[in-house]
């Protein structure tokens, strides 16, 4: 399989899979859309095998690092502003947001506790 005919199937797996699991939101049923998330990446691995073209390469790789990096800190830092936001206001008048100001203030430390942990592991494993 070529690298466009993988690309052109992996769009529309995701897209049915997008589809089922709409439908059972509505429905308030998630026994048919965890089977089909489970089938759709067997399906989407089995596919990835059979591509004979270069999927990956230092460029892509590059790309995906810088991207995931900058994401990663844009939404770190969201929702630690989030977080703090949802707590002042609690104390403005709108109790019912302290509890969920906190657990994305305790999510964006989790989530920089566990970066940092990467960060320290990788840079051991390659020299730093």
């Amino acid at each position: 399989m070529d690298k466009e005919r993988y690309n052109l199937l992996q769009k529309v797996v995701v897209v049915a899979i997008g589809i089922v699991v709409s439908f059972g939101a509505v429905r308030h049923s998630w026994g048919l859309p965890m089977v089909t998330v489970l089938l759709g990446i067997v399906v989407l691995i089995t596919m990835r095998r059979q591509v004979t073209d270069v999927l990956h390469d230092e460029r892509t790789v590059a790309i995906r690092a810088k991207a995931a990096s900058r994401t990663l800190g844009y939404v770190t830092a969201l929702t630690g502003f989030l977080g703090i936001a949802l707590v002042e206001l609690s104390y403005r008048g709108f109790t019912e947001y302290r509890s969920v100001g906190y657990a994305f203030a305790y999510q964006a430390n989790a989530i920089l506790v566990v970066y940092a942990l990467f960060v320290w592991y990788y840079g051991r494993q390659m020299g730093d």
